[in-house]
């Protein structure tokens, strides 16, 4: 009896070695020189206190600061961690700081977000803001009908740059701010007067603190804050955010038509797509296709046998077409056109005698060699 029950315990299973997986991030305890600090002495050291130790090899860059400083090699005191500038803090400068999600604590657990503060060795803070709201421009590519999709505004971060010096083409991040749930930010602790600014307005959907593709955007340059007035307030109709890449639509309609429309084929090809687009008219000569924004090349053909391709018909001569032309497609901005026909007809004699094909070669049907 003894034996089976020292057998029992032994196949318990306990706790992994080291205890339960530590999937808590860490938190800051306290700062010093603390948020809106003014009067700090140019020499003192920046003193974060943390809830439990911190990754040694991710605290030198997980933090930044605006201005941009060289610091010292970050200090580790058990839960606290000291950053130094290699000289001093600027004087009567505000020096804004931020922690990133580099952050790492012991067991490599990041910060959950961004943590940032600010103080000065002046006697306060300067006065100037830029406040904005910010709107979603609607996608194209859905129906009119549709219901607009709901938008989470605390996605939502706001970049205020300075220019690139004459020379560089390198801007300086100056400010940075987080929507609330409206879409409203706040730029805080500028000089007045100062400028010119860069603002960039995103929504960060990913949470990585940067702009990828396809998360809307909106950019303003040249502001500027004036004397008479601390406060720049941007409403929704100057920052609307837009999908750059996304795809648009552009709409064909066929007029002055001696042809059966539903015969016509549209096509388009984006200058970096790796594929083209097409589709037939309907009857009453509007057909339409989604492309990327930018530099596009398009073009018609008159589909004789109907088989959704560009080739000969059944006579072996090549099926009418448009000459190919080009367009630039704004980025989420429905693309309309009115298309004559005859007018800008070509035709040759066989396709296979067209040096410049008028269809792009995923669109085609080539005919076989001659034997």
């Amino acid at each position: 009896m003894g034996v089976a029950i020292t057998l029992a315990a032994c196949a318990e299973v306990g706790r992994p070695p080291g205890g339960p997986v530590d999937r808590t991030p860490p938190s800051l305890v306290s700062v010093d020189p603390g948020s809106l600090a003014t009067d700090v002495d140019l020499e003192q050291p920046l003193r974060f206190e943390f809830s439990e130790k911190i990754d040694r090899r991710s605290a030198a860059r997980a933090l930044t600061t605006v201005p941009r400083l060289v610091l010292e090699r970050p200090d580790f005191d058990d839960l606290t961690v000291v950053f130094e500038p290699t000289e001093t803090w600027p004087p009567d400068t505000v020096v804004v700081w931020t922690l990133t999600t580099s952050l790492r604590d012991g067991h490599g657990v990041a910060l959950e977000e961004e943590i940032r503060g600010a103080f000065t060795s002046a006697e306060s803070f300067p006065p100037g803001r830029i406040t904005g709201d910010a709107s979603l421009k609607p996608d194209p590519t859905l129906p009119d009908t549709a219901k607009a999709p709901e938008v989470d505004w605390t996605q939502l971060r706001a970049e205020l740059d300075l220019p690139p010096p004459e020379g560089s083409r390198v801007t300086t991040r100056w400010r940075t701010a987080d929507g609330d749930e409206t879409g409203r930010f706040t730029l805080r602790w500028l000089d007045v007067p100062s400028g010119p600014y860069q603002l960039t307005a995103y929504l960060d959907r990913n949470g990585n603190a940067r702009r990828d593709e396809r998360e809307p955007v909106a950019e303003v340059d040249s502001l500027f804050l004036g004397p008479a007035d601390s406060t720049l307030t941007l409403d929704e109709s100057d920052l609307v955010l837009i999908d750059r890449e996304g795809p648009v639509p552009v709409r064909f309609r066929l007029v002055s038509v001696e042809v059966d429309t539903v015969d016509v084929v549209f096509w388009a090809r984006g200058e970096v797509a790796d594929r083209s687009v097409s589709s037939a008219a309907d009857t009453l000569g509007r057909a339409e296709v989604e492309v990327p924004p930018g530099r596009v090349s398009w073009g018609a053909w008159v589909d004789l046998v109907a088989d959704g391709r560009f080739g000969p018909d059944s006579l072996g001569s090549s099926e009418p077409f448009l000459a190919p032309d080009t367009l630039e497609v704004a980025p989420a901005t429905v693309e309309s056109l009115d298309v004559r026909w005859p007018d800008s007809t070509l035709s040759f004699d066989a396709i296979d005698t067209l040096r410049n094909p008028p269809v792009p070669f995923d669109l085609q049907i080539v005919p076989p060699a001659p034997e």
